[in-house]
């Protein structure tokens, strides 16, 4: 999947320094407003660091609870988000997004044993573009995100659901490049590094009986992330 959007992402590149000719000047002045549509959604980071605890040498310790660790498969990692941009002044904007997935997967041929993920995912922080250009703007900045992450396995033959609630709260830096390929569209590629905090509750169920419970919690540093944002500007 990362390969195709990065094919994709050349293609349009290529497509936009052809456009430059026409004197296509970013939108980052103050008023300056776009919407988001970004393909890797705004869960990235916080998936990333959960997928960083689950497969690391230490193990999940707590964190993973009853039912043991999610499967964060790409149909989840890469639900798209939506988002906007608000240029407060010239060249720095208020930046936010949301996303959400839900993905349900069958173990078996009868539909008995399945498990699935649901995500959600708001992120709010500031943009500021260090360098402009004929059709391309080069910005910094940094992020805050809150996410849920919703792991369900149930088997109906065995009368058993297991759920595992997952809270993420993870703060990163970026930098990455507009490129407008038309005078109202561009396309960003961005860069995140930062760290998450996480924890973990949920629910065991056997027939008429359930079990609540609590796990741990843990940090994790030096997360990174990438994405590509479609930028619809007005």
């Amino acid at each position: 999947m990362k390969k195709v959007l990065l094919v994709l992402f050349i293609i349009v590149l290529a497509a936009s320094l052809v456009q430059a000719a026409d004197d296509i000047r970013p939108k980052c002045k103050k008023g300056d407003r776009s919407l988001l549509f970004s393909f890797n959604g705004v869960s990235g980071l916080l998936l990333n660091g959960l997928g960083s605890i689950f497969g690391g040498e230490g193990g999940d310790g707590d964190l993973a609870g009853l039912q043991g660790h999610p499967n964060l498969n790409t149909s989840t990692l890469y639900s798209p988000g939506v988002g906007g941009l608000y240029y407060m002044s010239d060249y720095t904007a208020l930046r936010f997004g949301i996303g959400y997935a839900n993905v349900k997967n069958a173990e078996d041929e009868d539909g008995d044993v399945t498990d699935s993920n649901a995500m959600m995912a708001i992120s709010a922080g500031l943009q500021y573009h260090i360098a402009t250009a004929t059709a391309v703007s080069i910005y910094t900045g940094g992020e805050f995100y809150y996410g849920t992450l919703s792991a369900t396995a149930e088997d109906k033959d065995a009368e058993t659901e297991s759920t595992t609630s997952y809270n993420g709260i993870g703060v990163a830096g970026l930098i990455g490049a507009q490129f407008y390929p038309w005078k109202n569209v561009s396309l960003d590629m961005e860069y995140q590094i930062g760290y998450a905090s996480f924890s973990s509750s949920g629910e065991y169920t056997i027939g008429d009986d359930s079990d609540d419970w609590k796990g741990g919690s843990t940090t994790v540093m030096g997360i990174s992330n990438w994405g590509i944002t479609l930028n619809i500007h007005f």
